[in-house]
């Protein structure tokens, strides 16, 4: 019995490091390609070649779920899908000096692996949740060696600012997350029935999200505009199959306000503050949103516990209000740090609580986390059209093209400070509304109740 014992410690153990080495790479794989893309265009200061990868790679990232939507219910297979994808997209960024076209490619592996690993591990951890399988919790110590970790490999990438360091990480963090993570003996199985609609829709997202990046990338306002009418044609598509039962839609209306939630305000910590939060306070600056997003992604759970701890009552009022106090804080150059790390945290939680309530609504737990994300691309989708939309009006005097030359070009965009200003007031009010709106509706259905 004692050895069975220890086998079970050390089996515990061993599984224990798998977990820790595909998270580690699961974050790498969501969060570096981002920072690399960025420091591409920065480095040959916003010549149009240099943009096309950031703009191959953003959309294949926000389309990739909707292209393998046939996978939806093997999250293990599009995990590997993913790793495979990022494993080539890496090799090829390889090659990138020698000729763009490696870079180019490169975009295409990475976008799909830093949406479909990330979500495949995080639906993994769900399942395994719901079938009471032990997961030990990392200690503090272990949280603070990870965030040390990954901070040095991005300081270094910063530092260093060589885009093959970039791509050598990411194409270590894919393989060891392809062995680590018990990928390498699964077999990937083309389903019984592909419903080419997905690819249409996710063709009409692709062509919409590059056509913006592009637009805003050379700086002419016109391919913005054909972008922003693509992006609304997809919303309006997404929403009439939502609401026509497409993906088991959740049991009461005021969840998928709660799925969107989270989309709504992920376009603080990713479109707004690359761009803006570059061009206008410079690019050290944006650095520290990204450390920001890091710690509450590490320490963000934590923290949460440790408020509702001392601020007993309904958690998702906690969290709604939380959410409010960050927005506010984004208005204040030296707290619009903490800003972003309580809308991620309390953002976060609020995903999580939809995802449970989700589940014991539905009892799917096999792909609940990915249904999820539909509704939460379409409140991300639309916080992003209000987001464009408004830059576009406030920017008629100025261009488009200013913002970016800024950004590229290592300096301030102090022309453009009135219409990057106006267009963070919209889009913060946006999130309040939609916050009150949330808020309202859940307490309309708990009355009801």
């Amino acid at each position: 019995m004692k050895v069975n014992h220890h086998e079970d410690c050390g089996g515990s153990n061993v599984d224990s490091r798998r977990r820790t080495i595909v998270s580690l790479c699961s974050l790498l794989v969501n969060l570096l390609p981002f920072l690399t893309y960025s420091l591409l265009v920065l480095q040959q200061h916003g010549t149009v070649t240099n943009f096309w990868p950031f703009a191959i790679f953003y959309a294949f990232r926000h389309s990739a779920l909707l292209l393998f939507r046939d996978w939806a219910g093997q999250y293990q297979e599009l995990g590997k899908i993913g790793l495979v994808s990022g494993l080539l997209g890496a090799f090829c960024g390889l090659f990138g000096s020698l000729s763009p076209v490696g870079w180019d490619l490169s975009a295409v592996g990475l976008g799909l692996a830093s949406s479909l690993f990330p979500t495949a591990v995080n639906q993994g951890k769900r399942v395994k949740a719901n079938r009471g399988s032990a997961r030990r919790q990392h200690s503090p110590s272990e949280q603070l060696m990870q965030l040390v970790l990954i901070g040095a490999l991005l300081l270094a990438v910063v530092l260093f600012q060589r885009p093959i360091i970039d791509f050598m990480i990411l194409f270590a963090a894919s393989l060891a997350a392809l062995i680590s993570g018990q990928y390498w003996h699964l077999p990937v199985h083309v389903p019984k029935h592909i419903y080419w609609g997905n690819y249409l829709l996710a063709g009409v997202l692709f062509a919409a999200l590059f056509v913006i990046r592009v637009g805003c990338s050379v700086g002419i306002g016109q391919p913005i505009a054909w972008g922003v009418a693509l992006l609304a044609l997809f919303l309006a598509l997404l929403m009439i199959l939502l609401l026509a039962n497409w993906h088991r839609p959740l049991a009461a209306p005021v969840y998928y306000q709660q799925a969107m939630f989270y989309g709504v305000c992920g376009q603080y910590w990713s479109m707004y503050s690359t761009i803006f939060v570059g061009a206008v306070a410079g690019v050290k600056l944006y650095y520290l949103v990204i450390v920001a997003y890091l710690a509450a992604i590490l320490f963000g759970r934590p923290f949460a516990k440790i408020v509702y701890r001392y601020l007993p009552g309904d958690r998702l009022a906690i969290n709604l209000a939380l959410t409010t106090l960050g927005i506010g804080l984004t208005f204040w150059l030296p707290s619009y740090f903490l800003g972003i790390f309580l809308i991620r945290t309390f953002a976060s939680q609020v995903r999580q609580q939809t995802i449970s309530e989700y589940e014991t609504a539905t009892g799917n737990c096999q792909t609940s986390y990915i249904a999820n994300y539909y509704y939460l691309t379409v409140g991300g989708l639309t916080a992003q059209l209000v987001m464009w939309t408004a830059l576009l009006a406030f920017l008629k005097s100025n261009g488009v093209g200013s913002v970016l030359a800024a950004y590229a070009g290592h300096r301030l965009s102090v022309g453009a400070l009135p219409a990057i200003n106006s267009t963070h007031l919209l889009l913060a009010g946006y999130m309040l509304v939609y916050t009150a709106w949330l808020a309202v509706s859940r307490w309309c259905q708990r009355k009801h109740r």
